[in-house]
């Protein structure tokens, strides 16, 4: 692992670095036979102008280190492509190579540990050299792609959850039942009509951090078949970070949607198709711009039974397939387009009490859900700053309260918790506010 590095040192310029070599390092046999026990970090640099290989190692944690110098590297060869070797020049037992020539040209420099499972710091000081240890500039757009496609997964279940919230909570107080407004022809009549809107706040942790804040505001008709027809339109804004990278992006996303019976469940479907402006994505001293086409299809099926005493159960489901494709500029500028899609499945339970008095009308109540759900993005390969969630199994909780008033408004709010059970949770208030008239 490299620790606090920027990439593309200009040559015979000294810097000072860290490998540390740990049991998740990469592991070869340095004598050339098969026990594949000895971690390693293998580093790419530059020799220009003629210039010596210094490389020292002057500290760190690590009890006794090898380092090679190849000209090709194959960690099933230790034999190709060697150039230059060291056991002991450094502190103590560590290794150290001082102004050895070189012919100009690109080599690898590998550090390994002297005797198989030994791991621990090594502190370098070289000199001489071009370091070319940094991300390509397509690396850089691969972790963009991914970052953007873990931001999707995020905000397209949040849009969905606010469509199924509006059309349920002002149409029939407690379920998503399209049937219970309006009998008449095709139109904008009296009572089949519903203006909305949502904002929420969802907080990013683990090995995306950042948030996003998303306005959305939708209006919706009851058809004489009993289903509603609707559209929504949403502003995001997000920002997204790693350890090395940081992202702001706005996006527009239009949604149709379209609500329905099916059986005894209540369902709502929609198509999202959004456009993605990244102003500003950074890395190290590259700074580039993206945009992004996204296309989700979404669906949120529920049921729900009502016990004694003014309590209900609803369990539901939530599924979505989406997939975007992103092209660069600025720093990126260059890189082909790449594509990431996102599948999401989640199934759980809601528990709500009614709320009767104060002037609040039937469908008022207070609520907390548990979910557990399958995410998992699948586009580049590989990423310097981000883990592609090839499977991604996770659970969410909230709370919250939903308040009819007699003036046919509905005001809700919600404390969520998700991706529990992969390290730091996210943590996200959302507010909804609807208008039947």
């Amino acid at each position: 692992m490299i620790i606090a590095l920027t990439p593309c040192y200009a040559a015979a310029q000294a810097v000072t670095y860290t490998v540390e070599l740990t049991a998740e390092s990469p592991m070869w046999d340095r004598r050339g036979g098969t026990d594949l026990t000895y971690p390693y970090e293998a580093i790419s640099f530059t020799v220009t102008d003629g210039q010596n290989f210094y490389m020292t190692a002057s500290g760190g944690t690590h009890p006794d280190a090898y380092m090679y110098v190849y000209s090709t590297f194959d960690p099933t060869n230790a034999a190709l492509g060697l150039e230059l070797s060291d056991d002991d020049s450094g502190e103590g037992l560590l290794p150290a190579i001082v102004g050895q020539p070189l012919p100009d040209g690109d080599y690898v420099a590998v550090i390994t540990s002297f005797s198989p499972g030994a791991f621990g710091t090594l502190i370098f000081d070289i000199y001489g050299i071009t370091l070319n240890i940094g991300p390509t500039i397509a690396a850089m757009a691969e972790d963009l792609t991914l970052q953007h496609g873990q931001y999707l997964l995020a905000s397209a279940t949040t849009k969905g959850r606010a469509i199924a919230a509006a059309v349920r909570d002002t149409n029939s107080g407690s379920t998503v039942t399209a049937s219970t407004k309006g009998t008449g022809e095709f139109g904008w009549g009296p009572a089949m009509r519903n203006a909305w809107v949502s904002a929420t706040y969802q907080g990013l942790n683990g090995d995306v951090a950042g948030h996003f804040s998303q306005l959305q505001a939708g209006v919706d008709q009851t058809l004489q078949s009993g289903g509603i027809l609707g559209v929504s339109l949403a502003f995001d804004s997000h920002t997204t970070e790693t350890a090395s990278t940081s992202a702001k992006g706005q996006t527009v996303t239009l949604q149709p949607y379209f609500a329905t019976k099916l059986g005894e469940l209540d369902a709502v479907f929609a198509l999202s198709y959004g456009i993605t402006d990244y102003s500003t994505y950074t890395s190290g001293a590259t700074t580039g711009t993206a945009t992004g086409r996204s296309l989700e299809l979404s669906a949120h099926v529920e049921r729900t039974i009502s016990l004694d005493g003014g309590r209900s159960v609803r369990p539901f489901a939530d599924l979505a397939l989406g997939r975007a494709t992103m092209s660069f500029g600025g720093g990126l500028a260059g890189v082909a387009d790449m594509s990431v899609n996102t599948r999401r499945a989640g199934f759980g339970v809601e528990v709500a009490q009614a709320l009767t008095g104060g002037g609040l009308e039937p469908g008022s109540r207070v609520y907390g859900r548990i979910e557990a759900m399958h995410a998992s993005t699948s586009g580049p390969s590989t990423s310097f700053a981000v883990i592609n969630p090839a499977a991604r199994n996770s659970g969410a909780l909230a709370i919250g309260a939903n308040l009819v008033t007699q003036k046919n408004t509905t005001i809700k709010f919600e404390a969520v918790a998700s991706d529990l059970g992969n390290g730091k949770p996210n943590f996200g208030v959302s507010g909804n506010l609807a208008i039947t008239f």
